[in-house]
């Protein structure tokens, strides 16, 4: 009698590697491959908040770019980290590659800027795609970390103004303008991959709301005699984890029992997965560095002294991102006198900054702050 060699093979890291729908049903892991639909479009509802969020706590004036202050942020929402640079008598805001070696400070020396650019759905686009790519690669900027002052200009030996070294430098520097302090390895994480994760655990918060109040998340097993008849039951719902998502409320399990209880004596009431996923969009926030209730908040009444112990204090992050903004616009000012400037949203500070009687981020049509022209600005051509 020959030697069964038969046995199981584990098949769930070809399942996370992307294995199609049809060859994950005929080995039966049909249910890792769905997904929530409720869960996903709630998803893509704190996504686009998050970055609404991320895109007016702050704003730019005076940029010199074709772009507007939602743009700017939206780029270093997705990117983490852009350069400032000039280019053929206009400026750009784009990301930034190595090109070179490492100052004594281990950072970034000299960068070349890579283009954005979206899908090409034609050779032609693709072709003009690599051709600018090939151009910005030979555009070589040295990063500006520092303002930069007249006396850097003038020749030591002479005591003049070297004009050629002045015009050099306004051609060939660059400004980084980072979301926050870099880390060691001088590389920024976007935002918009760090908030993944809270983005995603918030997410599950209203499905599990809406399955408590279907029958107070009671999730039960249904007894089937064999393998063929849970398939059956599966149509109903894919799994625990799922039926929780979805609302659903069967599951297949084999087993000598006729039901079986599976939600456990610790199930929540909506208003504490209301209250869970409040707790979470506070953290959210706090990463954000906007002002919010805290981490923890209790569902009984609580007086203003117990309130304020409980708010998260986010002014250090507040200023870290603010101070990265600012400096990058006192080093671009010192170099081409633009008058650029980034400032907290008054919506958030609940401060009248610029003096119009208003709380709120106003604009003319030259994307200056209304109410307060910065120095320098020259909207008014009479």
């Amino acid at each position: 009698m020959g030697k069964n060699n038969a046995y199981m093979p584990n098949v769930q890291p070809l399942i996370e590697a992307g294995l199609g729908r049809k060859t994950a049903t005929a080995m039966g892991y049909e249910s890792e491959c769905k997904t929530s639909p409720l869960k996903e479009n709630i998803r893509k509802l704190l996504r686009i908040k998050d970055e609404q969020e991320f895109v007016n706590k702050g704003c730019w004036y005076n940029t010199g770019l074709d772009m507007s202050s939602q743009e700017i942020e939206r780029l270093i929402y997705y990117k983490g980290s852009l350069m400032f640079f000039p280019l053929e008598g206009k400026f750009y805001l784009m990301p930034y590659c190595l090109d070179g070696e490492l100052d004594y400070n281990g950072r970034y020396k000299y960068v070349h800027p890579v283009p954005i650019v979206g899908s090409a759905t034609t050779e032609e686009e693709k072709k003009a795609n690599k051709i600018l790519a090939a151009y910005l690669a030979t555009k070589k900027f040295k990063i500006v970390r520092e303002v930069a002052i007249e006396e850097d200009f003038i020749d030591k030996k002479t005591g003049v103004f070297d004009v050629n070294k002045a015009k050099e430098f306004l051609e060939t520097s660059c400004v980084i303008i980072n979301d926050y302090t870099p880390q060691l390895a001088q590389k920024i994480i976007p935002r918009q991959q760090l908030q993944e994760g809270i983005i995603d655990v918030e997410a599950d918060c209203i499905p599990f709301m809406r399955t408590a109040l279907l029958n107070s998340t009671g999730v039960q097993g249904m007894k089937v005699s064999s393998e063929d008849e849970a398939s059956s039951v599966t149509t109903a719902s894919d799994s625990v984890d799922m039926a929780a998502l979805n609302g659903k409320k069967y599951v297949p399990i084999v087993g000598g029992l006729d039901f079986q209880d599976l939600s456990g004596s610790g199930t929540g009431t909506s208003d504490q997965f209301l209250l869970a996923m409040q707790s979470l969009d506070n953290f959210r926030h706090s990463t954000l560095g906007i002002d919010n209730a805290g981490l923890f908040q209790k569902n009984q009444f609580v007086t203003d002294g117990q309130n304020q112990v409980n708010v998260g204090s986010v002014g250090l992050i507040a200023q870290d991102s603010i101070s990265n903004r600012q400096n990058a616009c006192d080093i671009i000012n010192s170099i081409w006198g633009l008058g650029i400037w980034y400032d907290n949203s008054e919506l958030l500070t609940g401060m009248d900054k610029d003096g119009n009687g208003e709380v709120a981020n106003k604009q003319d049509q030259s994307g200056q702050n209304k109410g307060q022209q910065p120095e320098g600005a020259n909207d008014d051509l009479e």
